[in-house]
């Protein structure tokens, strides 16, 4: 993708600049417009984050690999997110595969305590010293709706 990038004698209002980047982010990213046009009519605004979202569409994902992503026009990214820090290791990091790969046939969440979390929960304590119980939760939402009750405690 070329895009043009101004300079100080670049005669072009911002209005054309931004016009041509647009054009340009467009004319590269079909299969992402079309994935998001889908998306839109069984999602409110195309996404389950709002986050992801920037006009006129987001860009599709379709692989990551360590820091990359590639989305769904076969370019590659830099992902300088890694999902807000819950990748630390990069995508599909091979450890974090294997580990995955090994657990999945003995299940993946359970209504009811099992050995695993139990497991990770004396790692988490045993490593920071401020920590002294574990909650897990499935949200940022059930965190705080835990956490509320205890700080008031």
């Amino acid at each position: 993708m070329a895009v043009h990038v101004p300079s100080a004698v670049d005669s072009r209002t911002r209005s054309e600049i931004e016009a041509d980047v647009l054009a340009d982010y467009r004319a590269s990213s079909p299969r992402s417009a079309a994935l998001h046009a889908a998306a839109r009519r069984v999602m409110p605004g195309g996404d389950t984050r709002t986050v992801a979202f920037h006009a006129p569409y987001p860009l599709a994902v379709a692989d990551g690999q360590g820091c990359r992503i590639q989305d769904a026009d076969g370019r590659t990214f830099i992902d300088l997110l890694n999902n807000y820090t819950s990748l630390i290791h990069g995508h599909g990091y091979p450890a974090v595969v294997a580990a995955v790969a090994e657990h999945l046939p003995r299940g993946t969440a359970f209504p009811a305590p099992n050995e695993t979390q139990t497991r990770l929960a004396e790692i988490i304590v045993g490593r920071v010293a401020s920590v002294d119980l574990v909650r897990f939760c499935n949200s940022g939402t059930e965190a705080v709706m835990n956490s509320l009750p205890a700080a008031r405690a």
